[in-house]
């Protein structure tokens, strides 16, 4: 775990075959430098939960969720927030998008664009992490201890691989739906909050 600002937060499937062991990955990737290659870095992985726990579910048992309930500072600096798509629950310093019910205001909805275009850079991430490791879409493994292994080694081979040659292809970047749809809890403050920045853009 390092103190990157700016991170982004993602979760990704790795799917053996049918009726076989799917797990979770959850990352944070973040600009430790200006050089392209940095903001596509791996800061945190945690991986191995069930692929059919829900993305919030799995954030709740990942470090980084308990870092920001007992220590945020020491993961998020003053002024920096993780940013998180939907899935995650919305707190001081994990910022998520507004639900759109279809009455968002003007100010809304260009909050929501401007995180969107901020996690482009974990889905950048991921798409290389995939491009690179092809077989992680199909691991034949027993354990999922394993598994767990596999994928975290391969974050890591990732980051010291990486080039800022590197190129994202359009198949690399595709995203997995989730396989549980749950709505997570919201933070009260951090809802005050998220509207403080979003009326400030």
């Amino acid at each position: 775990m390092t103190n990157s600002p700016n991170k982004r937060l993602r979760s990704r499937h790795f799917e053996e075959v049918r009726d076989i062991t799917t797990t979770i990955l959850q990352s944070l990737a973040g600009n430790s430098s200006n050089k392209e290659a940095g903001r596509r870095r791996f800061c945190h992985v945690t991986a191995g939960h069930p692929g059919s726990w829900h993305d919030a579910r799995a954030f709740r048992h990942t470090t980084v969720a308990t870092a920001l309930a007992e220590e945020p500072h020491s993961l998020v600096p003053e002024g920096m927030h993780i940013i998180g798509d939907s899935a995650y629950p919305l707190l001081p310093q994990l910022m998520k998008p507004y639900r759109d019910n279809g009455h968002l205001t003007a100010r809304q909805r260009r909050f929501n664009q401007r995180l969107h275009s901020a996690r482009v850079v974990i889905e950048h991430a991921f798409g290389l992490l995939k491009g690179k490791f092809r077989r992680l879409n199909y691991l034949y493994m027993a354990r999922v201890e394993d598994i767990s292994q596999a994928v975290t080694a391969c974050c890591i081979l990732h980051n010291i691989c990486i080039e800022p040659a590197d190129r994202l292809n359009a198949e690399d970047a595709a995203v997995f739906d989730a396989v549980e749809h749950v709505e997570p809890h919201d933070n009260p403050q951090a809802a005050a909050y998220r509207d403080g920045l979003c009326n400030s853009f």
